[in-house]
């Protein structure tokens, strides 16, 4: 489902991209950076639909199988247990639960993730904050905001994954750099004054050595604030591209 805001940074979930341009709605960052090729996703597509195929031969009419293909080639088991990891790591740097009380399913991975906050000594200033560019025409909503225990600025992304990628997916590291822009304004990145990160949390390795043995694999992968400013230049000639292609600038338009 596509994301949408309002200037005011009012979310708008459940309607559709045509309802959206009427009101002058912006999209997220996620949907504006699906406007590049991702060579990785569509394989994954195509295995997706082969294995599915393979495993399900077709029994109906040809149209009837396609809608099949489709809605059984994605499992929602994946993005339902990244929600739950998420909700319950927020929740408890919320205050609102306690380590010990979550469920021993997603305890397993939410512990890696909030004994690393914890050991940096990080002060938070806001989870899940809906952030806004209007000066670019975007939104979306960034996971952490937080300051690190010297006073220096960041945004960090939680992302649960089976396994844990090399390097991040270059796509990340733009939407870090949207987010910090939003909450923190161009001119503090561009003067280097702001760090962003991704966090990732793996639900399939498990660490076979170390004093982390038996723990599910937790990484994260810091952006210094150079490379912050540099993405942010990258992402912005990907917002003139995305508003190109769409025939559509939300940032001539009031919304509500």
């Amino acid at each position: 489902m596509s994301h949408f805001y309002s200037s005011e940074g009012r979310p708008h979930f459940g309607i559709t991209a045509k309802s959206a341009r009427e009101r002058g709605l912006f999209y997220s960052v996620t949907e504006i950076l699906r406007v590049l090729h991702s060579q990785g996703l569509e394989i994954w597509k195509i295995h997706s639909a082969i294995d599915y195929c393979f495993e399900n031969p077709a029994e109906c009419e040809l149209d009837e199988y396609r809608r099949e293909v489709k809605k059984g080639m994605y499992d929602d088991s994946a993005l339902t247990l990244g929600t739950n990891i998420h909700d319950r790591i927020e929740r408890i740097l919320k205050g609102e639960l306690a380590l010990d009380d979550v469920e021993d399913k997603f305890k397993k991975f939410v512990e890696p993730c909030i004994d690393y906050f914890i050991s940096k000594k990080f002060k938070l200033i806001d989870i899940e904050q809906i952030v806004v560019n209007p000066d670019e025409g975007y939104a979306g909503t960034a996971d952490i905001v937080a300051e690190t225990s010297n006073g220096q600025p960041f945004i960090m992304d939680w992302k649960s994954c089976g396994k844990i990628p090399s390097r991040p997916h270059y796509t990340q590291k733009l939407q870090i750099s949207a987010y910090a822009v939003a909450t923190f304004g161009l001119d503090a990145v561009m003067a280097h004054e702001v760090w962003g990160a991704n966090a990732y949390i793996s639900t399939t390795e498990i660490n076979k050595r170390g004093a982390e043995k038996g723990k599910h694999k937790f990484k994260v992968k810091a952006y210094r604030p150079e490379e912050l400013a540099k993405n942010y230049k990258l992402f912005q000639m990907v917002c003139a591209l995305w508003r190109d292609i769409e025939d559509y600038d939300p940032r001539v338009t009031s919304n509500s």
